[in-house]
């Protein structure tokens, strides 16, 4: 099922960017001083598209959600996108985070693999697609350095189950027990690196380039 809001896609293995091209308009967005172009947008739209065309279906475009065309949902979901992962690598390299050598190789592998499958004429040129993968795996690599530390005792999932109405689990296998805390866990770790994220995002300037962005049909691509 798909949800509005942030489809959060960190596909370390699919995505591209291009190097800042300074007074250019050619462009969707911009996060401080670096530019989003129509080719790097067009590549984190294509791995938004096979999400959404996964989930509901080549059809999904004709459907809304919360009374907005899907379309629409995905391209500003993309916005959503882009923005986190541009602002984590940037934090990552302020916080002098940096690849190890299965990082590195992972690195090579995904941009092979990538420039492989999508080698149309040069669409996509080899330092756009490796930038947007190292991007890509190092807003990765911060979000498990940030989460690494963050303490959630089973006092707090006790209480999280009294809150929700569960006050005896003697009913609840085991199994099921333990993958209700794997996922309380995982939740609030989320949680507390979203509150992180959304103070780290006060220190950047974000613009849209709507008359461009509105103007992509993803339909008709």
């Amino acid at each position: 099922m798909i949800r509005r809001g942030i489809v959060y896609i960190l596909v370390i293995t699919f995505a591209a960017i291009i190097l800042n091209a300074c007074g250019s308009t050619d462009y969707i967005m911009k996060i401080n001083n670096e530019t989003v172009t129509s080719q790097e947008f067009d590549l984190y739209l294509m791995k938004g598209k096979e999400y959404f065309e996964k989930q509901g279906g080549e059809d999904i475009w004709e459907t809304k959600i919360d009374g907005e065309y899907a379309a629409e949902v995905l391209k500003n979901s993309i916005v959503d996108t882009v923005t986190r992962t541009k602002i984590q690598a940037d934090v990552a390299r302020k916080k002098n985070i940096k690849l190890d050598d299965k990082e590195k190789k992972q690195l090579d592998d995904a941009v092979k693999q990538y420039i492989g499958q999508t080698d149309k004429e040069g669409k996509y040129p080899k330092e756009v697609v490796e930038k947007f993968v190292f991007d890509n795996i190092i807003a990765v690599k911060l979000y498990n350095s940030e989460i690494e530390n963050i303490q959630i005792t089973d006092q707090m999932f006790d209480e999280y189950l009294k809150a929700t109405g569960i006050a005896n689990t003697s009913d609840i296998s085991e199994d099921e027990l333990k993958s209700m805390k794997e996922e309380y866990y995982a939740s609030k770790k989320s949680e507390q690196f979203n509150q992180k994220y959304n103070e780290w995002k006060k220190d950047y300037k974000i613009e849209i380039n709507s008359e461009k962005l509105n103007k992509i049909d993803i339909i008709g691509e």
